[in-house]
């Protein structure tokens, strides 16, 4: 046997051998997500009107309590509607994300036409080997305010990942940190 053949041998063993290990990790994984059990809030969030409910009590949600409260000056100077229509794109992008983890699994080659957006947030996923809890998950303080969080992750190791996905053009890196501390305190 030549070296080419050898080395051929050894290519195939390696593929087969990794693709072997991609199976049973990934096997792993699913069985690892299914141990992960998250509480249902009592908090009540109708979506259509953006509203927080702890029995008859409504809450009030963080995000815009932190804005109106803690950085009002956030959106300062930005028109109406500029807000209104960036406010819409980053809805159809937040639902295009959940549909992709709910419905599709997070598998883009059953997506149907992904956007750019959708390919980085996969590109994301797989880079940091991130998998799908859930989606709008509800955290609460009971008493006061709520919040659903965007995504819950975790990663091959078991760690968890609270999501907030944002589409502006900069990162409020204060509020984001601020939104995501107090999401992860009443985790």
């Amino acid at each position: 046997m030549g070296d080419a053949d050898v080395q051929a041998t050894d290519e195939q063993c390696t593929d087969d051998a990794g693709t072997e290990y991609k199976k049973k990790r990934t096997k792993n994984i699913k069985e690892d997500m299914k141990k992960i059990k998250l509480t249902t809030s009592k908090v009540k969030f109708i979506e259509q009107t953006h509203q927080y409910f702890l029995g008859k009590k409504e809450l009030k949600g963080v995000t815009g309590t932190l804005i109106k409260k803690a950085f009002p000056d956030t959106y300062k100077g930005i028109p109406e509607g500029v807000l209104m229509k960036a406010a819409e794109r980053g809805g159809m992008i937040h639902q295009a994300f959940e549909l992709f983890c709910t419905v599709f699994n997070s598998d883009l080659g059953a997506y149907p036409s992904p956007t750019p957006e959708l390919e980085d947030f996969s590109n994301m996923l797989q880079a940091y080997d991130l998998h799908h809890i859930a989606s709008e998950y509800i955290v609460s303080d009971n008493e006061n305010f709520a919040s659903a969080i965007d995504g819950v992750f975790a990663d091959g190791e078991g760690n968890i990942y609270l999501v907030d996905y944002k589409t502006t053009a900069t990162l409020h890196y204060d509020n984001v940190s601020l939104q995501l501390s107090i999401y992860a305190k009443w985790f």
